[in-house]
C-alpha cells in the first residue's frame, strides 16, 4: 500500500509540472488545484478539521508562499524549460530546509550529505547554463535578458519551494501545532 502511495504521488506531482504548462491563468490554477487539495485532504483527515493559533500562523504564512510560488512559477514555464524549472524546485525543497535544519535545528551533517549537494548543485548550474532557447537567436540581447530573468526567477522559485519545507517543518516541532 505504501508502494502505491508513493507512486500516485510521483504521478500527481509530475501532472502538476504537465498541468502547470498548460494553464494561462495563475489564478485559475490556483483555485482549481487548491480546491482538489482540500477535498483530498479532507476526505484523507475524515472530515475532521482541527485549528491552532500556530496552525493558522502556518496556513497563513504558506498561502503567502504559495500564490507568488505559482504566479512565478507559470512565468517561468513561459520563458524556458520545464526540465530546468523542475531541477530549481527540487533543488530548493531539498537544500533550504537541510540547511534550516542545519543552521537553526542543529542537526548533524555528514559527508554523504555534503557530497551529494556538491552533485546536485553543480548539474544544476550546468543545466542552467547549457539551456538554449530555440525561439530566440543565440547571442542576442533579448535572448540573453530572457535567460537572465528566467535564472533569476528560477531562484526564486527555489527558495519559495524551499520555504514550504520550512514552514512545514517548523510547524511540526511547533508547540500546539494540529496534526498533519
Amino acid at each position: 500500500m505504501e508502494y502505491f502511495i508513493i507512486l500516485l504521488a510521483v504521478f500527481c506531482f509530475a501532472g502538476q509540472f504537465a498541468f502547470t504548462k498548460m494553464y494561462e491563468s495563475a489564478l485559475v490554477m490556483l483555485v482549481v488545484t487548491s480546491a482538489i487539495g482540500t477535498i483530498l485532504y479532507l476526505f484523507i483527515g475524515g472530515f475532521r478539521v482541527e485549528f491552532s493559533t500556530i496552525s493558522v500562523i502556518g496556513a497563513i504564512l504558506f498561502a503567502l508562499v504559495m500564490i507568488p510560488y505559482y504566479m512565478i512559477g507559470i512565468k517561468v514555464l513561459s520563458l524556458g524549460s520545464l526540465a530546468i524549472y523542475s531541477m530549481f524546485m527540487m533543488l530548493g525543497g531539498m537544500l533550504v530546509p537541510f540547511f534550516y535544519g542545519v543552521w537553526f535545528l542543529k542537526e548533524s551533517v555528514s559527508v554523504a550529505q555534503i557530497l551529494g549537494i556538491v552533485l546536485l548543485t553543480g548539474f544544476i548550474i550546468l543545466q542552467a547554463v547549457s539551456q538554449s532557447d530555440p525561439n530566440t537567436e543565440k547571442g542576442s540581447k533579448q535572448s540573453t535578458k530572457i535567460k537572465i530573468i528566467f535564472f533569476v526567477l528560477c531562484l526564486a522559485i527555489f527558495l519559495l519551494n524551499g520555504l514550504t519545507g520550512v514552514i512545514a517543518k517548523a510547524h511540526q516541532i511547533s508547540e500546539g501545532a494540529v496534526d498533519e
